[in-house]
């Protein structure tokens, strides 16, 4: 268990944090969203020593009024969130959803669409 896991209490998917330092190799990825393609700027580390990091995404997210369970792990191009949600329990594997930070403020539940119910399921979708 991370140090930040430790700190959000909760269990990240294995498959993201052992395949983190293979997803950032491989850059312009992308997925597909309701037929849109989606690129994905950056991943936040589930690693402490990094300035940005899951964590600090979380304190982030925290301050812009997410609700609490979502845990943002990426940033698309546009400046949005993909997040992992943890509606099902902060033990139990999170959904994972998409969360446009422009829409955000004005009605949370339309700002938020879902993107796959498990991490590795996100993993298949991801595209160069």
């Amino acid at each position: 268990m991370s140090d930040i896991e430790r700190k959000l209490n909760i269990t990240l998917p294995p498959e993201y944090v052992n395949s983190y330092p293979e997803i950032v190799e491989h850059s312009a990825l992308y997925f597909y969203q309701d037929d849109t393609s989606v690129p994905i700027a950056q991943f936040y580390p589930a690693i402490e020593t990094e300035a940005v990091n899951l964590f600090s995404m979380h304190e982030t997210a925290l301050a812009e009024e997410l609700q609490e369970g979502m845990y943002p792990f990426a940033e698309t191009v546009d400046g949005d969130w993909l997040c992992f949600y943890f509606d099902r329990g902060r033990l139990e594997e999170p959904q994972i959803i998409y969360v446009s930070r422009d829409q955000v403020y004005e009605n949370q539940e339309e700002a938020i669409f879902p993107v796959a119910s498990r991490f590795v399921d996100f993993l298949y979708m991801l595209r160069k």
